[in-house]
């Protein structure tokens, strides 16, 4: 049996090592691609257990106009369709007495001048259409520049794509780089201040938060990422789980105009020719829905909040602690009898926490629990064995053939 001097010792040892080794994952975390794809998985895994469980309903002010298959079937024209059509969805939509209307793609195209100047006129008295403008594959800003004028707000509806290629977030406003003075708004903000006349989202920024002003002196703060001003999207739905009406049905004028009245219509691509659709944590889904999604998260000030960091490492360094303790008294297989249930009870938090609008960092508490532990108790048992077995003896073996 061992004294109790060495489990001291051992313990003491272990926990030093995690110590040092924690502030090293805390030092390069940021920069360990894989840590940050496996926070994200886990923060996948939790939305779409959210999704099918809690279902948070889509916003009941909001529309689709979808331009699908049947649409494409019905009218007559090879797309982009003609400006006069898009003219006559604006006229009947403003006719039927809606909030806002959001185009989510850009018109390009051949056209004329007497189709420019129909969409124009439509845009212009309307007064609350906002449009789509996007960064292309050369990095520069392209609008639907003949109607800009006339429009309500252009927003950006260029979506920020993670390394693994899942959308989650948004911006809320990029600034421009191609010598015009100013910042572009997404899209969605821009559609939030046309549906919501008494709101003011200027641009004040800081302290992870972006602040938009009612005009009764309300504030809401948007909160965001410091360096990329973007905020997570809270995924409400899917296609099937937003109100749906045919372009071609809003063009002929076959539609309920008492169900569109202060409804929010945004008109965009579902059919699959278009090759328009965006992975998520919830899934594969046209841009259309997934811009709905993006207006909804700021439409119902459902917004996710970062966890205070200080809470988060708090809990970690607390974990790290009980766990790095355990294993150097008990070993591993017995302290997982601890640690499984800890980290299940983690995730069954993280849950819990995300359904009441809070995220945190996924992956340290993990780490702290079980890997950084168990990897510290491995390096201080190396190196007991090497001071014990090779330093130590062979200290003792010099001195014996000294004397």
């Amino acid at each position: 049996m061992k004294p109790l001097f060495y489990h001291i010792q051992n313990a003491v040892l272990t926990l030093l090592v995690s110590l040092a080794l924690w502030l090293i994952v805390i030092a390069v975390s940021n920069h360990i691609g894989f840590m940050s794809r496996i926070n994200w998985k886990i923060y996948d895994i939790l939305t779409r257990i959210e999704y099918n469980i809690a279902r948070r309903p889509a916003a009941d002010g909001v529309v689709l106009i979808t331009i699908d298959n049947d649409t494409l079937a019905a009218v007559h024209e090879r797309w982009p369709f003609s400006r006069s059509k898009f003219a006559a969805v604006v006229n009947n939509l403003r006719g039927a007495g809606v909030r806002a209307i959001g185009f989510d793609f850009i018109f390009y195209g051949r056209s004329t001048p007497e189709e420019d100047a129909s969409l124009d006129t439509a845009i212009k008295e309307a007064g609350n259409v906002v449009l789509a403008a996007a960064i292309d594959e050369e990095g520069k800003l392209r609008a639907s520049a003949p109607f800009g004028a006339s429009a309500s707000a252009t927003g950006l509806v260029t979506k920020l794509q993670e390394s693994d290629g899942i959308t989650r977030r948004e911006f809320t406003y990029l600034t421009r780089d191609d010598g015009n003075a100013g910042v572009v708004l997404s899209w969605s903000l821009g559609l939030l201040g046309t549906a919501r006349k008494d709101l003011l989202c200027g641009l004040r920024a800081g302290n992870g938060v972006v602040e938009c002003r009612e005009a009764g002196g309300g504030i809401w703060k948007i909160p965001v990422d410091d360096y990329s001003k973007a905020y997570l999207i809270r995924f409400h739905g899917r296609t099937s789980d937003y109100k749906r009406v045919s372009f071609y049905n809003i063009l002929k004028g076959d539609f309920d105009r008492a169900a569109m009245k202060d409804k929010v219509a945004i008109i965009g691509l579902t059919s699959s020719i278009f090759g328009d659709f965006h992975n998520t944590p919830i899934g594969w889904m046209p841009g259309v829905v997934l811009n709905a999604n993006a207006f909804s998260t700021l439409y119902k000030r459902d917004f996710l909040t970062m966890m205070p960091k200080a809470l988060s490492m708090s809990l970690a360094l607390a974990a790290l602690f009980a766990a790095s303790i355990l294993i150097s008294l008990f070993g591993f297989k017995k302290t997982s009898i601890f640690i499984i249930p800890a980290a299940v009870l983690f995730f069954m938090v993280s849950y819990f926490i995300l359904t009441k609008g809070y995220v945190w960092n996924y992956i340290r508490f993990p780490v702290a629990l079980a890997l950084i532990p168990v990897l510290s108790k491995k390096i201080v048992d190396l190196i007991l064995h090497i001071w014990f077995t090779i330093i130590l003896r062979k200290g003792i073996w010099i001195w014996k053939l000294r004397n």
